[in-house]
């Protein structure tokens, strides 16, 4: 599969992160769009391409997070989170709607 650029620019993600990707046998990564050139932002993080694999397009892939210039946090996603995930039954049935039944 032939990519414009096998280069990952990662916006405010510590170089521990990149550390890890450098470190692993295999590494994918998923991003809002593919395109032909990157442009340098502010804390930006790039990765080179020797050590991606694969590239997923995966637009709003980052939700509950954000993409920066993509979209924004959702925080009442992550005020909700915090009681879902403290319990059990309630955990449960969020993963099964949301994750293990989804097409």
């Amino acid at each position: 599969m032939a990519f414009p650029s096998l280069e990952k620019s990662l916006d405010n993600v510590s170089n521990r992160y990149m550390l890890v990707v450098l470190a692993a046998k295999r590494a994918i990564v998923t991003v809002e769009e593919v395109v032909d050139e990157l442009v340098a932002r502010p804390h930006a993080v790039f990765l080179p391409a020797w050590v991606l694999d694969a590239i997923v397009v995966a637009p709003g892939g980052a939700w509950p997070s954000y993409a920066a210039g993509f979209s924004v946090r959702d925080n009442a996603f992550y005020a909700g989170w915090d009681a879902i995930s403290r319990d059990r039954e309630r955990f449960t049935e969020w993963m099964q709607a949301n994750v293990l039944e989804q097409e």
